[in-house]
């Protein structure tokens, strides 16, 4: 286990409560940026942080130019967009924490949140700053995800409680 890692993996099966661990570990915290995904009303939907707002990502439209399927899900490809395009632009300087939840197979094959969480992971990478990125990842994914985006240094959490002495780690 690395002592100070700038990149954490948050690990667990399918629908076993990551993004609401998330969410509430990251209430009312003002230096934490990212995305959360969690169900609301049934639907995933998108929250930006800091933001409390939240954009469902899940849709009924079965329009095929504007519906991304994967499984049971129907995710909105304008929504997925503006998902892309936020993470580009995170200013990794300004936050102690980073969320990304979560990166699934459509990244793994160069959808969803692409090209932008490349183009973030390769200036995180390569940051001088201390800024904590929190990586939500499928237990099933976590190897492909590692390899795909050339992950080094990290650690992988599987419960709230190891992740959450992250967050107390990271107050300024």
């Amino acid at each position: 286990m690395i002592n100070n890692p700038k990149i954490v993996i948050f690990s667990s099966p399918i629908h076993t409560g990551k993004s609401s661990t998330l969410e509430k570990f990251s209430s009312n915290r003002q230096d934490i940026s990212g995305i959360l995904c969690p169900e609301v009303e049934g639907k995933k939907a998108v929250k930006f942080l800091p933001q409390s707002d939240y954009i469902f990502l899940e849709t009924t439209n079965t329009r095929a130019e504007n519906t991304i399927i994967v499984g049971n899900y129907k995710f909105d490809a304008s929504v997925m967009q503006q998902i892309s395009e936020f993470i580009s632009i995170i200013e990794i300087e300004k936050w102690n924490i980073i969320i990304i939840d979560e990166i699934g197979k459509l990244e793994l094959m160069d959808r969803g949140y692409e090209p932008g969480l490349s183009y973030f992971l390769k200036n995180f990478k390569e940051s001088k700053f201390q800024t904590l990125l929190i990586l939500v990842v499928r237990d099933s994914l976590v190897r492909d995800v590692i390899e795909k985006y050339k992950i080094e240094h990290t650690n992988i959490v599987y419960t709230p409680d190891d992740l959450y002495r992250y967050f107390t780690k990271s107050l300024r």
